[in-house]
């Protein structure tokens, strides 16, 4: 009797043994990875001691199997990537792949861990952050408590002789608070560097960069971009850029208005009716036309909402482009050349028909603007003035706002613009029929500062 239990005894390790011995094909793995997972999800807020034990079995197999069979690199895995708590991504050369799964243990947030897999020659290897933050007695542990970003896309780049993978992530802090990063990777000696720094940032070089949300990588451009923070820790609107630049990613400055000019030689015009101020097609960082502008909103000085047609200062105008003035103090340009655009015009019930439009940029004189807009002052010392040849003679006017109508314009010797404007002295602010209207002068600009704001709210335009 004890010689048959011997014998089963060796029976089973030896059956053991000889299918672990045995070459698994990918729908195995998959399978079994696929099985295994399975059993943490209903484990989720009950017993965390279980749920210890069959995530340390899903981590010791994935880890296994990373690191033993390198055809895993090309296979899809559509069983777990169509759970929706397990992420595997790919690097376009096929030499990394990145799983992150939910191991549950993170109560009401998510509680991410992940492995690295690689490939250096004809072998693979792995590697492996994950944390446990409860024992096998169900014992919690807050050291162990680090929550790993999970990943959603890998970008190549080629320099310096290295292969460079940059692997946007995502960790959540909870289920409102999360941070989405950027970091490089590089395969040296048969291991995977993961702290590479390759971004240059004002104080230092860096591994990886993050933000609360948007950071973008664009792979045509090299371009890093993130939004950046206001004193109180919100979002600023604003964009920071980092370009590789053959060794670094390094800040890319968005060129400003160094020498204030808030009039320029006039307006470049676009009629748009889908504009927004984050659609940004068709206006460029450079003036060689070729780095699209993604530093954040694009503010025109003004716009005509009725006509959907946008007014940006221009400051200088070639053959090829124009300079323009966008958000009052950046510098950005846009193509002087023709530009045809097609508007999905809604027909209704879910239909659309393309409609084909001009998209191009177009120059107007300040003359051509100011006569089709209402003006305001800046400040209320700036005079009306009745007659130029009498300027001591000036009007009262004590509305709350400015609701001015200009009618001319005029440059004296001595170099002062005026505008002549009619305006309700009661405050009215449309011309109708009958309205008693008064005419004067103010002064519109002195040099390059503007002294009066713009508008077409107020006009059929």
């Amino acid at each position: 009797m004890k010689m048959k239990q011997t014998f089963l005894i060796l029976l089973f390790f030896g059956s053991i043994t000889y299918s672990l011995s045995q070459e698994l094909n990918n729908q195995q793995i998959e399978s079994d990875l696929y099985n295994t997972y399975q059993k943490i999800m209903p484990l989720r807020d009950a017993d965390y001691g279980q749920l210890a034990f069959v995530n340390n079995n899903f981590k010791d197999k994935i880890k296994k199997y990373t690191s033993t069979y390198p055809s895993m690199l090309s296979s899809n895995f559509d069983s777990l990537r169509s759970d929706r708590n397990i992420l595997i991504v790919n690097s376009e050369d096929q030499l990394m792949k990145i799983y992150s799964w939910n191991t549950m243990m993170g109560g009401s947030r998510p509680f991410f861990a992940t492995i690295f897999q690689y490939k250096v020659g004809a072998q693979v290897f792995s590697k492996l952050a994950y944390n446990q933050p409860y024992t096998l007695d169900g014992e919690y542990n807050d050291k162990n408590f680090e929550n790993f970003p999970f990943y959603t896309q890998i970008f190549t780049l080629e320099a310096n002789n290295k292969i460079y993978y940059l692997g946007f992530n995502i960790r959540k802090d909870s289920n409102k608070d999360l941070t989405e990063s950027i970091k490089i990777f590089t395969i040296e000696n048969n291991k995977l560097n993961d702290s590479v720094a390759l971004i240059k940032t004002k104080t230092g070089l860096v591994n990886s960069i993050s933000s609360q949300s948007s950071v973008k990588y664009d792979s045509s451009q090299k371009i890093i971009s993130l939004p950046t923070l206001n004193s109180k820790g919100d979002l600023s609107g604003k964009i920071t850029r980092y370009k590789f630049t053959g060794q670094y990613f390094e800040l890319l400055e968005t060129p400003k208005n160094d020498e204030p000019n808030e009039v320029g030689i006039g307006f470049v015009s676009k009629k748009n009716i889908e504009f927004t101020i984050m659609n940004n097609d068709h206006i460029f960082s450079d003036p060689q036309l070729t780095e699209k502008w993604n530093s954040g909103e694009v503010l025109p000085l003004l716009d005509q909402y009725k006509s959907n047609i946008y007014h940006f200062i221009c400051l200088e105008e070639t053959e090829n482009y124009y300079k323009i003035l966008v958000n009052s103090t950046d510098i950005a340009y846009v193509p002087t050349a023709k530009i045809n655009v097609v508007y999905k015009q809604d027909e209704g019930n879910g239909k659309t028909v393309d409609v084909p439009m001009d998209g191009s940029y177009y120059f107007a004189t300040w003359a051509d603007i100011l006569s089709n807009s209402q003006v305001s002052r800046l400040t209320k010392d700036n005079p009306i003035v009745k007659d130029l040849n009498d300027k001591n003679h000036i009007i009262e006017y004590n509305c709350k706002y400015d609701f001015f109508f200009v009618n001319d314009m005029y440059r004296s010797k001595n170099g002062v613009y005026w505008l002549k404007i009619s305006f309700s002295p009661t405050c009215e602010e449309y011309e109708g029929e009958g309205t008693k209207m008064v005419q004067g002068w103010i002064k519109w600009r002195t040099d390059n500062k503007l002294l009066i704001a713009l508008s077409f709210d107020h006009l059929q335009c």
